[in-house]
């Protein structure tokens, strides 16, 4: 935007601009580089945001021009800042990778060298198997495999506790 344009004329500039391209820009692309391409502070250009149609969004230039009448009158925008088209989602989604790991820690724990490895389960002794009950080894490597599941009431091979013959009381 030029010192001495109005705002409607930098939008119609923009628009402008829009139509002579070889393809389309849609509304809301249109309305943020007009809001990029204001040299103004982000806090005052505020009020522009928000809008779903130009008509919705020149009424809203008109409401900042009266706001801001003293500053385009007096040509003292902030002329030092230069526009910014880049998109404002792309810069957040950029800062939040970049400071992701210091923000949550678990992002910077190491990762596990075996698939045994664990938080909860450095050493293999520590690990149950749910075929056997028995420590050391996981189902998929139980040495009792053949054999079938191991019962938790009686502790004999080849069915599950909620099958057993020696139970006394049936389980609903």
């Amino acid at each position: 935007m030029r010192p001495n344009e109005t705002v409607f004329q930098y939008l119609v500039a923009i628009r402008e601009l829009a139509n002579r391209g070889q393809g389309f820009l849609d509304e809301t692309s249109i309305m943020e580089y007009c809001i990029n391409g204001i040299p103004d502070s982000p806090s005052n250009k505020l009020i522009l945001y928000g809008c779903t149609t130009i008509q919705e969004f020149k009424e809203k230039l008109g409401i900042y021009d009266k706001i801001f009448q003293n500053k385009s009158k007096n040509h003292s925008y902030d002329t030092s800042r230069s526009p910014n088209f880049s998109s404002q989602r792309r810069d957040f989604e950029s800062t939040l990778h970049k400071h992701r790991n210091d923000r949550y820690p678990k992002f910077n724990a190491p990762k596990p060298n075996s698939k045994f490895e664990n938080k909860n389960f450095r050493d293999r002794n520590h690990v149950t198997c749910f075929n056997c009950s028995g420590s050391g080894h996981i189902s998929k490597f139980c040495p009792d495999k053949h054999r079938g599941p191991k019962c938790i009431l009686c502790e004999n091979f080849g069915h599950k506790s909620d099958a057993c013959p020696q139970k006394k009381y049936p389980f609903f």
